[in-house]
């Protein structure tokens, strides 16, 4: 499921991020709801084969929100480092 998931978003994101590759604060905006798309996705899945129950609360509460949390710990401490060897590589 994450696998077919990550590959459909991938795309997404690559499309979106060639309109959007100057503006950071966009790209971060992007990355996050492509976490959060991702995560309903697998849930909404998982609900259809009948794997996982499709209670909002607790998907927020216990998948979406330490999700989100996380991705903006790691992109804010792997971001500059990032953004750092792009503009090494560009020059």
């Amino acid at each position: 499921v994450y696998t077919f998931g990550y590959v459909i978003f991938v795309i997404m994101m690559d499309k979106l991020f060639k309109v959007f590759y100057r503006d950071i604060l966009m790209m971060v905006i992007l990355l996050i709801s492509s976490v959060v798309l991702l995560e309903i996705w697998v849930m909404v899945f998982y609900g259809f084969l009948g794997i996982a129950s499709i209670n909002i609360g607790s998907i927020i509460l216990f998948r979406l929100i330490p999700t989100v949390v996380f991705n903006l710990i790691c992109l804010i401490i792997i971001f500059p480092f990032v953004l750092k060897l792009l503009e090494r590589n560009t020059n």
